[in-house]
């Protein structure tokens, strides 16, 4: 990346820069351009006597790209990306439209918009006002073997809007799913995996499978142990994405003929969290998303969304 773009890229990693320095706790010295004999140091932050945070600042970050399927008047946000995919002419309000198909119309475009929007030499950030299932396949093509620097943005209700990204923490504990594993159920060798974060949603999800009689024969519920399902039950990035690696040991105790069948997927979940989980599914089997009505403008229940069976 050179000339203006290099340029933005420096002013908006300057700011980013500044800002993470100041929300720091613990420091009582600042430095700008700190003397070292090693790498850079472009901001510094000292406690004590004692270098306890470097910052370099590079333009090759912050490449900000947007992802949209909701109505505009939906959309409150006033971020502007670089890149925008806009889905919002295949949905009327949040419902795909009756002659377009989640897999053809949808996922197609949006691995397009990702594959041709990235490379492995640049750092990303992704904001997005879109459905959980579309930030669950945007993590699917964005896996981990794919080697793509990208962190979700999230709307928050405690601070607002934040870069999600996994900062691990020697020694800091956050809240672990609470599981209930159900089953298995003979001759049923489906599951359900019901991610109850932001609400409470089994009840909604045992009367779907029950009214499409989808063969379900184990029920995998989970919810926050401490908050329960709440809009702050999901502490930041690195809490998204410890909870969503450890959906491996949720769906670990499925037998031979349960993993070869179908995950069904349902969730109230942060689209970061779905993010993160979706880069982690590629070891999940075959597997379903569905979204539900939440306006109850429609169906008032769920309906499938993206089918990764085939």
């Amino acid at each position: 990346m050179g000339g203006k773009e290099a340029l933005r890229g420096f002013l908006y990693q300057g700011f980013a820069s500044v800002l993470e320095a100041l929300c720091h706790e613990g420091w009582d010295r600042i430095y700008i351009e700190l003397d070292s004999k090693n790498d850079k140091v472009d901001i510094a932050l000292e406690a004590n006597h004692v270098i306890v945070k470097s910052i370099q600042v590079k333009s090759t970050i912050n490449i900000f790209k947007k992802i949209e399927s909701f109505p505009p008047n939906e959309i409150k946000s006033e971020e502007e990306a670089e890149i925008c995919l806009s889905l919002t002419d295949h949905f009327k309000d949040r419902k795909l439209k009756e002659h377009l198909d989640w897999n053809r119309d949808i996922y197609e475009k949006l691995e397009s918009f990702l594959r041709t929007n990235t490379d492995k030499k640049r750092a990303y950030q992704l904001l997005w006002s879109t459905h959980c299932s579309i930030a669950f396949a945007a993590g699917r093509i964005l896996n981990s073997k794919e080697g793509i620097n990208i962190f979700p943005v999230q709307k928050t209700a405690t601070h607002g809007t934040e870069l999600w990204d996994v900062k691990l923490s020697p020694g800091r504990e956050y809240p672990k799913w609470k599981i209930s594993d159900s089953g298995p159920v003979e001759n049923k060798y489906d599951t359900a995996l019901i991610l109850n974060v932001t609400r409470n949603i089994h009840n909604d999800v045992i009367n779907y499978v029950e009214e499409s009689n989808i063969p379900v024969g184990r029920l995998i519920d989970c919810t926050l142990e401490e908050n329960g399902a709440t809009n702050f039950s999901v502490q930041d990035g690195t809490h998204a994405s410890l909870l969503a690696n450890s959906i491996y040991d949720a769906i670990g105790g499925r037998n031979m003929a349960e993993r070869r069948a179908v995950l069904h997927i349902f969730a109230a979940a942060p689209n970061a969290l779905m993010f993160f989980l979706g880069q982690n599914s590629m070891g999940f089997g075959k597997c379903i998303l569905y979204e539900y009505d939440f306006e109850k403008r429609s169906s008032c229940t769920y309906s499938p969304s993206f089918d990764f069976t085939n």
